[in-house]
């Protein structure tokens, strides 16, 4: 029902009023003449003035009453929607109601609502991918400080040194392999130039290599590794390798550099440089002396084959010579043998028996030697022979006793029975 429709009902229920009221004016007329009051202009006013203030109250009150609930009851039908549309109740549109004036406000309402429910679908939507967002950023930042302190941890275990610096050498971060390097505590360290750990004639010649190395925007490689002096914190130098990196971090440069002391490893390369030295002289003197035993050897071969061919002349002179002695020995020992067939008297059979005794040993001896020739000539045999100690003892001493006498020489053999 539209406000003009609702408004010619209410124009036709104040016409209704009005009569009403003329009519209870009438009566009000009518009772005073009935009391038989006198009815005159001055009384009758009044009357017809309260009669007009009365109807025209009761005619704005209706008419503000009817306006009044018309267009409260659309306006409240609106609210309710907005307050749907702020509850994000965005699928209960408002009931739009073609003759009613509020119809256009309610359909701009409705088109309102469905705007706000695909900005707020795509709000959401924005919210939910934010979310996910926050939750993998959420999840790289735990693995990207779990890395860095897994990255700490094997820094801080390393036993060489670790520092990293800025581009104006200032220390970022040393590890504590480098607190013991050195000798210095981390807080001694942390904010100082670089060049408190380098011999004073260094400082100069490092700041400008650093700043001509950032002027040059090159990256520094981990490959080379030199040899450079260490200073520590009680002024003893010795000896280190280095090997520099170079990174940027928003924006600045850094330099980290890996150290470690090599005085130990450089005496030990002295050390074996000089065992090497010696080894190689050894090693000439021994192939002098090898030379030298070669030519020994060489020497003592021929002096070998000399000696055997010497021996194999000596052996061939015993054996000549043994049968040249043997011959006459046995014409000795034949006459000899004969002497003592014939007669004689007890002297001369005595000595005839020495000297074939003598004779016997004699040829002995020459037997002997050709034992010993034997010897050298690995032919050796071994003999079972009976041997008369008395007897041979006393034939020496009749061999000797002549000539002993003519000395003056007594000589006895006395024997254990």
């Amino acid at each position: 029902m539209t406000i003009g429709r609702k408004l010619g009902i209410a124009y036709g229920t104040i016409l209704l009023i009005l009569l009403v009221s003329s009519m209870v004016t009438w009566l009000l007329l009518h009772n005073l003449q009935g009391l038989e009051t006198i009815v005159t202009p001055s009384n009758i006013v009044p009357i017809v003035m309260l009669s007009m203030v009365l109807q025209t109250a009761i005619y704005g009150g209706v008419w503000i009453w009817l306006l009044n609930r018309s267009i409260r009851g659309s306006v409240k039908h609106l609210i309710n929607g907005i307050k749907r549309i702020g509850d994000e109740q965005f699928d209960q549109p408002i009931a739009v109601n073609e003759d009613d004036e509020f119809a256009l406000i309610a359909q701009s309402i409705n088109l309102m609502s469905q705007n706000l429910k695909q900005a707020h679908e795509q709000l959401e939507s924005r919210n939910r991918e934010l979310e996910t967002v926050l939750q993998d950023s959420a999840l790289v930042s735990n693995a990207n400080q779990a890395n860095h302190r897994k990255f700490l941890t094997l820094v801080n275990t390393l036993v060489d040194s670790v520092i990293t610096i800025n581009h104006q050498g200032i220390i970022q971060y040393a590890n504590p392999a480098t607190e013991k390097l050195f000798g210095y505590e981390s807080h001694e360290l942390m904010g100082h130039n670089i060049s408190i750990l380098m011999p004073q004639d260094m400082h100069v010649r490092h700041h400008q290599s650093l700043q001509k190395q950032v002027r040059r925007h090159e990256t520094v490689h981990l490959h080379a590794t030199r040899e450079v002096e260490g200073v520590r914190k009680d002024g003893s130098r010795f000896m280190l390798s280095l090997s520099v990196g170079q990174f940027e971090l928003d924006g600045d440069v850094y330099f980290t550099g890996i150290l470690r002391d090599v005085t130990e490893a450089k005496r030990l390369d002295e050390q074996l440089r000089l065992a090497k030295e010696t080894a190689e002289r050894s090693s000439r003197e021994l192939a002098s002396a090898n030379l030298e035993l070669e030519n020994s050897v060489e020497v003592a071969n021929e002096l070998a084959i000399k000696a055997a061919r010497s021996e194999k002349t000596k052996s061939e002179f015993l054996a000549n010579m043994s049968h040249e002695i043997r011959t006459p020995l046995n014409a000795i020992m034949g006459m000899t043998q004969l002497l003592l067939e014939s007669e004689l008297n007890s002297d001369q059979r005595e000595l005839s028996q020495v000297i074939h005794r003598a004779g016997e040993t004699l040829i002995s001896l020459v037997n002997d030697i050709l034992d010993l020739s034997k010897i050298d000539a690995g032919k050796v045999e071994l003999e079972n022979i009976e041997f008369d100690l008395h007897r041979h003892l006393s034939d020496v001493l009749s061999m000797v006793s002549e000539r002993l006498a003519s000395k003056q020489l007594d000589c006895c053999l006395v024997l254990s029975p």
